[in-house]
């Protein structure tokens, strides 16, 4: 944040959740809680701070790293609980001058779906949805625009945090026909 001030830049703090936690335990969701609270109010007042930046594409790997039984719906329920109890941490801490709260998804993932908590109800502490997206050079245009798709799940702000076009990846610099897009 030092460099971030002496440019005159604005910082979105982020705040990592690993993808292999159990989100139904009450231990991992209390710790979390815990830290991003401490996290907090140790930068709530940096005059660089812009936002807070809740984890990364969490929604594509429920499960997929778990050393545990798991089940898929019930932590992407769990994460989005969580999730909102982490903001609204953030909103109590802040008061009224709070910087907003943005999660960060995997394209447009659950957004949307109350079914798993993530709908704007359901996350009413989060301010701003943070969305991955690599839909190619088109991805704004045409009726699969993921602003028409987006303004269909949520009416909360989006902001686009990676985009990107499809690339051809070399396996063989010698042999550029090696790879795969």
């Amino acid at each position: 944040l030092q460099k971030a001030r002496q440019y005159d830049l604005k910082v979105i703090a982020g705040f990592w959740v690993n993808h292999d936690l159990d989100f139904t335990s009450p231990d991992v969701r209390a710790n979390l809680i815990e830290e991003f609270k401490d996290y907090v109010d140790t930068f709530k007042d940096d005059p660089a701070l812009l936002m807070w930046g809740l984890s990364n594409e969490n929604n594509t790997h429920f499960c997929s790293q778990a050393k545990f039984s798991c089940n898929r719906e019930s932590q992407a329920k769990a994460f989005y609980q969580l999730i909102n109890a982490m903001a609204r941490a953030a909103h109590e801490i802040e008061g009224t001058a709070f910087h907003p709260v943005m999660v960060i998804h995997s394209e447009l993932g659950d957004i949307g779906k109350k079914d798993f908590s993530a709908n704007d109800d359901s996350l009413a502490f989060v301010d701003v949805h943070g969305v991955n997206a690599y839909r190619g050079k088109k991805f704004g245009e045409g009726p699969a625009s993921i602003f028409r798709e987006f303004a269909n799940r949520s009416k909360k702000p989006m902001m686009i945090t990676e985009f990107g076009a499809d690339a051809w990846f070399t396996k063989d610099p010698k042999n550029p026909k090696d790879g795969e897009e």
